[in-house]
């Protein structure tokens, strides 16, 4: 019994000496993934759906400092199990528990995933807080105890365009439904879903109701700040926030799901306004990627009028003029013969050999490809007509589908 007292007093005096410590956000044992304005070092700021951000650290406890505005995350702790964190809005930086360990000077990750959306509103990351006084009241609840795995060396990065069928929108609800931030998970959307495939790195840009030239429901033909005005913004609720820098993040596969909010209510653009300001928003992908396949899908929300056909005939007009034809059908592409890209370039497979140095304006121009994302979803509805989980799964299928068929055989690898 005196043992046993012995240990209890020496357990108790080492939690009482715990040193606490304060990780600002510029701190190099912190990495990011995804847009993060970094202006200031003591204070990032980000909005993008599916950013993640995580420390390695030796300690008993860690809690994250967020000015926040009603955001959803995953908290993955040590790869292990995935906990759940829901802020509140707030006006200035909150300590936020997130995991308290039962022994001390132990080492662990801790990763944070968003899984809401840009509409939510600027979120500012003051740092981490090691072993803070205060203990975790009551531990965070599962999420559903899944883990996504990081890759130092991811083997792809990926990009992804799109409005609220690619942020995840109404699909943790069951319809009928209306959406709520405890509905959406971008974190089980198919564009996630097709970057774990993959195994590569995922950016997320995507806003609910945003369209190429008009957005849902807007009054004009036209609207003022479609998505092409948000896409080059670090953070899209800001459009002073850094820009957009391409050499952070090179993408080797673009995909741009969108349209489908310029088309489901009146008055409808028509297709050479659409057309125009789809060719832009390429134009704006290609001098952030310069080396990356683009891919335009389209057809989830077909029934809704999303313009299938019309992103189709923008896909064929930018293709090639000299290609080698690969695939059979609407998932057809052309690429020059020389398929597989000088990857010291830093290239994709198949994006036009030696673009990097010195390529002409057709080695730029290729590696636009259409896919057919028609018939994916059936009746798998979340809130509001959106797809539920599972219509993602089924989305993320064919969307794979399409970029292996594409990109031909063999793995989409970096070297």
């Amino acid at each position: 019994m005196a043992m046993l007292l012995i240990r209890s007093l020496t357990l108790m005096f080492a939690v009482s000496v715990l040193a606490t410590e304060n990780l600002l956000p510029s701190d190099p044992r912190i990495f990011y993934s995804g847009r993060f304005d970094q202006t200031n070092p003591k204070q990032y700021q980000y909005d993008w759906s599916a950013v993640q951000y995580g420390v390695k650290f030796v300690g008993q406890s860690l809690g994250v400092l967020l000015k926040d505005c009603g955001n959803q995350y995953d908290v993955v702790i040590d790869e292990k199990e995935t906990l759940q964190l829901n802020t509140s809005k707030t006006a200035a930086a909150v300590y936020y528990p997130l995991v308290q360990f039962d022994q001390p000077n132990q080492g662990h990750f801790v990763r944070i995933l968003k899984r809401t959306e840009a509409q939510f509103g600027i979120v500012s990351l003051d740092g981490f807080v090691i072993d803070h006084p205060d203990k975790l009241a009551a531990p965070l609840a599962l999420a559903s105890g899944r883990t996504r795995l990081v890759r130092k060396d991811p083997a792809l990065r990926i990009e992804f365009l799109g409005d609220s069928l690619s942020c995840g929108y109404g699909n943790l609800g069951a319809y009928p439904c209306h959406f709520s931030a405890d509905t959406e998970d971008a974190l089980l959307s198919f564009p996630y879903l097709t970057g774990l495939h993959f195994g590569a790195e995922v950016h997320l840009q995507c806003w609910s109701g945003k369209g190429v030239v008009r957005n849902y429901n807007d009054p004009n033909v036209t609207s003022a700040t479609p998505f092409p005005k948000l896409y080059s913004r670090t953070v899209a609720n800001d459009p002073k926030s850094a820009p957009v820098n391409g050499s952070d993040f090179q993408a080797d596969i673009v995909v741009i799901v969108l349209g489908a909010n310029d088309y489901t209510t009146d008055p409808k653009p028509p297709e050479d306004i659409f057309a125009a300001g789809y060719h832009d928003l390429v134009a704006q992908v290609r001098r952030l990627h310069p080396g990356g396949r683009i891919f335009l899908g389209s057809g989830v929300a077909q029934l809704a009028g999303e313009p299938v056909d019309y992103v189709k005939r923008i896909a064929a007009k930018a293709r090639h003029p000299s290609p080698t034809a690969l695939g059979a059908g609407p998932m057809a592409i052309q690429r020059p013969a020389r398929a597989f890209t000088d990857w010291a370039a830093g290239r994709l497979l198949g994006a036009g050999a030696g673009a990097g140095a010195g390529a002409g304006a057709g080695a730029v121009q290729e590696g636009l490809a259409f896919a057919d994302l028609t018939n994916t979803m059936g009746f798998d509805f979340g809130c509001d007509f959106h797809p539920s989980a599972a219509g993602h799964r089924r989305i993320a299928q064919k969307l794979i589908a399409a970029i292996e068929a594409a990109l031909g055989p063999g793995p989409l690898r970096r070297p």
